[in-house]
């Protein structure tokens, strides 16, 4: 009997024992779950970040201006369209000799330019940055250097570059075209070379669209320039910086101008200057 009830107590006691090992265990899950939990946030986290960069990145990114995959280098011509150049020939006192020799550029890819418009040139250094052409170019003429700004634009696909001249904006377009003076209307040289081969006056007729466009060099006396208008069969020129009128006559192998006006002391009424061979016509 003794031994029976000692037997039931031993069985009890490890029922209580084991029943005390096991207890913990409830305690344990819930925090798993929570410990899962913030792995997952933080990997979660990681691809967000990363994937808003790039997306971001691409959409703020500023474009390339146009103007920096324009050609530069290469020969350059007054836009015909954007210039008014019948103002150029007719403006002697702003480009003289334009009717005579045209404009045109040249940009090189040794950082050298030049542009000429008429008698007036310049050539130099330039860079080119941020869609402008930086330039320290010295004047053929007068040998003084300044600084230019040439303005790069695109129209499409069409380089275009704008200059200020003095008050006004001159455009030139890239392209090896021939620029033609007086608007493509038909201009003469005449020269007198007084039996050498030295040029001593010249006498220059290019035609506008509001008539003829005048320069004449002469020799020991000075440079001249105006307009005329045709008149029973010659032309009547009008001298834009002095007094001076006179009359040309003239055909395919020479020319004759005869001052009818003048109280400035530089020519006397009745002066004839004779032109005996057409240089060039075009």
């Amino acid at each position: 009997m003794k031994r029976t009830t000692a037997l039931l107590l031993a069985a009890i006691l490890c029922l209580c024992l084991a029943a005390c090992g096991k207890a913990p265990e409830p305690e344990q899950s819930p925090q798993e779950p929570h410990t899962e939990a913030n792995d997952t946030e933080g990997t979660e986290e990681k691809p967000q970040s990363g994937s808003s960069s790039p997306s971001g990145n691409e959409a703020e990114k500023p474009e390339a201006p146009v103007q920096q995959s324009v050609e530069l280098v290469g020969p350059w011509h007054l836009d015909s369209e954007k210039n008014d150049l019948a103002v150029f020939a007719d403006s002697l006192d702003l480009f003289p000799g334009y009717g005579e020799w045209g404009a045109s550029m040249e940009i090189r890819s040794n950082g050298q330019m030049s542009w000429y418009i008429g008698a007036e040139s310049w050539h130099g250094t330039y860079t080119a940055e941020d869609g402008v052409i930086h330039a320290q170019l010295t004047s053929d003429l007068e040998q003084a250097t300044r600084n230019w700004e040439f303005r790069i634009t695109a129209e499409e696909e069409a380089a275009i570059l704008e200059m200020d001249y003095q008050d006004m904006t001159i455009y030139w377009a890239y392209g090896d075209r021939e620029d033609i003076p007086a608007m493509g209307l038909p201009s003469s040289v005449y020269v007198d070379r007084q039996g050498t081969d030295e040029v001593f006056s010249r006498l220059s007729i290019a035609q506008s669209d509001r008539g003829y466009v005048v320069e004449m060099e002469i020799y020991r006396l000075g440079y001249f320039s105006g307009t005329a208008v045709e008149s029973d069969g010659m032309l009547v020129y009008t001298d834009d910086l002095t007094d001076m009128m006179g009359t040309i006559r003239y055909d395919s192998d020479h020319a004759v101008f005869e001052v009818t006006q003048s109280t400035s002391g530089l020519a006397q009424v009745g002066t004839t200057w004779v032109f005996p061979e057409a240089k060039e016509e075009f």
